[in-house]
């Protein structure tokens, strides 16, 4: 046992705590050292999981995935969405990422009568076989490249609501959130590895109480436009609903 100078293995900056040797490892372990703050994610996230499958990794490197830049300058994945909450989800993962967009009739595609859960999953692979033409004709991505796709829609009762077509549609779905007839979400995920092809994908669901929305927070939801962008007219993530006593 002693003491001596070495550098930290992962930050560069000295150690001098003590240090042992064991019978189990022939290399010198230093006692616990604080390392600069980084920005890492509270917790692996099902998409970082995904990534690691598409591309045939085991789980430990998922987490690198989700906090790495690619290298050369190009996007390491490519999201097939013009949506400005999927596009702040994917960056607040850490990843470089650019946007294609597919311009399918999603409304076109699938059994509004059937089940949700395949309903999504299908127009999620839609937009990736819309894209991947596109793709392969414009070359150059680098190694590792995934296309991440999916799509959302809204339920409540019988009903699946979709992207409202104008705002007096938005109002409409937006009054049918009441007290004691909750709404859910259904939403899918599809990662396809550009090199390889190979393609893996989930459906992850929702369901959500609300209070009575007052009218002049509708108003104002209706005022931005945001709600248009959303499945359902329902965007939860805006904080109108937060400070409103109605979610």
């Amino acid at each position: 046992r002693g003491s001596a100078r070495r550098d930290c293995r992962r930050c560069s900056a000295p150690l001098t705590a003590p240090w042992t040797l064991s019978r189990r490892s022939p290399h010198p372990a230093p006692t616990p050292h604080q390392h600069p703050r980084q920005r890492t994610p509270m917790r692996l996230t099902i998409a970082a999981l995904g990534v690691a499958a598409v591309a045939g990794l085991r789980r430990p490197v998922a987490t690198r995935l989700a906090m790495s830049a690619s290298a050369g300058g190009k996007p390491f994945l490519i999201l097939g969405s013009k949506s400005e909450t999927r596009q702040a989800i994917v960056a607040d993962m850490g990843f470089d990422f650019r946007v294609e967009t597919a311009d399918i009739d999603e409304k076109a595609i699938g059994d509004r009568a059937g089940d949700v859960r395949e309903l999504v999953l299908e127009i999620g692979k839609a937009k990736a076989a819309a894209l991947l033409p596109r793709l392969a004709e414009a070359g150059g991505e680098p190694a590792g490249t995934v296309l991440l796709t999916g799509d959302q829609v809204v339920v409540q009762g019988d009903s699946v609501l979709e992207k409202p077509r104008d705002l007096d549609e938005a109002r409409r779905f937006i009054k049918r959130y009441v007290p004691g007839a909750p709404c859910g979400t259904v939403g899918s995920c599809v990662l396809t590895d550009l090199e390889t092809g190979k393609q893996v994908s989930g459906v992850d669901s929702t369901e959500i109480h609300f209070k009575e929305i007052p009218d002049d927070i509708i108003d104002i939801l209706l005022e931005e436009g945001m709600v248009l962008n959303c499945a359902g007219g329902l965007m939860c993530v805006s904080t109108l609903l937060f400070k409103a006593p109605c979610c």
